[in-house]
């Protein structure tokens, strides 16, 4: 797998095309990469119901011009993801989510078909850490899978983006049980490699045009970052941008997971433009003290509130809705009269509750000496 990125400044979605057919074009042409007859699964990023404008979600115009350009080369495309938990996993709440993200208008102008199979297989993944997982049938029965992420922060795992975004292959609920048996952002992170190791996605294409900072994967602000970047190798992909908004690529835990087990993030190289971002805000999680692996699990327990930001209902905005309950993989969370509210002892710190609340009401609190820490 070839370890170079191309980076095309793409400073709005206007001009979203002309990029894309740069970027392939660099890369040798979508032909390089598919056949005629083949079935390919196009993997956006759709966590939520959330329309383009709050990047949330990978922006419609992406997923249009990139169905366009490998049906052009005589492919089937089906577009199709397993948005967050708060998303039910059934025909109708996939019908809502690709609504709301503009994503099924955008399928159906490009000529690609909408995925609606919420069954699944179990995948031999042969991971560092998991063996066996059970992944979207439509995925594994797919000739191939595109990976069409976006540029996100993320309160539990620092960035969502190239790697982060293949957990969507994960069925519905079951998202739930990794979190509950992967409590160190580290396994987590890990787990999250095995399964992007298991896909090997033929080409990855990061919506970086319009990103999020701050407390993302959807309570964050939309930020612009004004690229396009193209690649084979997801992880190279993530060191791309890392590269691009200023951060060391070893601090996202993803990447580290991934160095563990032999790949070299001082091995990308990037092509074409320069792109980049200054004061990029990240979540206000990290920054955290306590080390990760074993003693970090034996030492959490003591200190958690100290040095590790915890989740808080905003009683003012809470609708009651019982959707952060839903998701919390401890049952850490219960709705009374009309109100969520968390058990601070059975939260495990990995602000599901925060990811999938639509109406902002879930905020960050830093611990009290993180920002003592390094």
């Amino acid at each position: 797998m070839r370890h170079e990125v191309v980076v095309v400044r793409c400073e709005d979605y206007g001009h979203l095309p002309e990029a894309l057919t740069e970027g392939l074009a660099e890369l040798g042409g979508a032909g390089r990469f598919f056949g005629p007859g083949e079935r390919i699964f196009l993997k956006p990023n759709i966590l939520g119901s959330h329309s383009p404008e709050e990047a949330v979600t990978t922006h419609p115009s992406l997923v249009e011009h990139m169905a366009r350009a490998i049906r052009e080369v005589g492919v089937e495309v089906v577009v199709g993801d397993s948005p967050g938990v708060g998303v039910p996993f059934t025909r109708s709440g996939l019908a809502r989510a690709y609504t709301k993200t503009g994503i099924g208008e955008a399928a159906g102008r490009a000529g690609a078909s909408l995925n609606y199979d919420t069954s699944y297989g179990e995948a031999s993944l042969g991971g560092r850490l998991v063996g066996r997982a059970n992944l979207l049938r439509a995925a594994l029965r797919a000739d191939g899978v595109v990976n069409l992420p976006k540029a996100k922060t993320h309160t539990f795992t620092l960035l969502t983006a190239s790697i982060k975004n293949l957990f969507g292959l994960v069925p519905g609920m079951e998202k739930t049980g990794y979190h509950a048996k992967l409590k160190d952002v580290g396994r987590f992170s890990q787990m999250l490699v095995d399964i992007a190791g298991f896909v090997r996605p033929r080409l990855t294409i990061l919506d970086a045009v319009v990103g999020m900072e701050g407390n993302g994967p959807s309570g964050g602000r939309p930020r612009p970052i004004g690229a396009l970047l193209l690649g084979e190798d997801p992880n190279a992909v993530d060191v791309a941008l890392c590269h691009i908004l200023g951060l060391d690529p070893l601090v996202v835990p993803t990447i580290r997971a991934a160095a563990e087990g032999g790949f070299d993030p001082d091995g990308v190289k990037l092509i074409g433009d320069e792109v980049r971002t200054e004061g990029f805000i990240l979540p206000e999680s990290w920054g955290r003290g306590v080390p990760g692996g074993f003693l970090g699990r034996l030492v959490l327990p003591l200190v958690r509130d100290a040095l590790t930001a915890r989740p808080l209902v905003d009683p003012y905005k809470c609708t009651g809705c019982g959707t952060c309950a839903r998701a919390c993989p401890e049952g850490a969370i219960s709705v009374t009269s009309g109100r969520a509210e968390i058990d601070r002892k059975l939260c495990i710190r990995c602000y599901c509750c925060q990811e999938v609340c639509t109406e902002g009401a879930v905020r960050i609190r830093k611990g009290w000496l993180q920002g003592r820490t390094t």
